[in-house]
């Protein structure tokens, strides 16, 4: 892997792409309204959702490793470097900003 070779740029560009696939299948399967009309269906939206995001975080954890462990904890267990399968019905926390938004005008500061 690239992590065994150290090379960091390119570990950081495949976190940052299943980053973005993750982002793209919450998109495209909405599951804010699947669950509104089959629940069930939704639930394993999310479920699926949120097992990517836990292999994700293991994936940053070099990188962004304070995000990492907040991640963690809204995913309610904690697994460390471990990409532990979620179990589903895991009460999670509530969820929180991992980072500040920064508007077009301040990334120029």
């Amino acid at each position: 892997s690239q992590f065994d070779q150290v090379e960091l740029r390119a570990a950081l560009r495949t976190a940052m792409e299943a980053a973005q696939a993750a982002n793209k299948y919450l998109n495209a399967t909405e599951p804010w309204k699947v669950l509104k009309d089959d629940h069930q269906r939704g639930l394993t939206i999310l479920f699926v959702a949120l097992s990517a995001i836990n292999g994700i975080r293991v994936m940053f954890s070099p990188f962004l490793p304070f995000s990492s462990q907040e991640l963690d904890n809204l995913l309610g267990e904690t697994h460390g470097w471990s990409r532990e399968i979620l179990k589903p019905g895991t009460t999670l926390t509530k969820p929180k900003p991992l980072f500040r938004k920064v508007e077009p005008d301040e990334s120029s500061k």
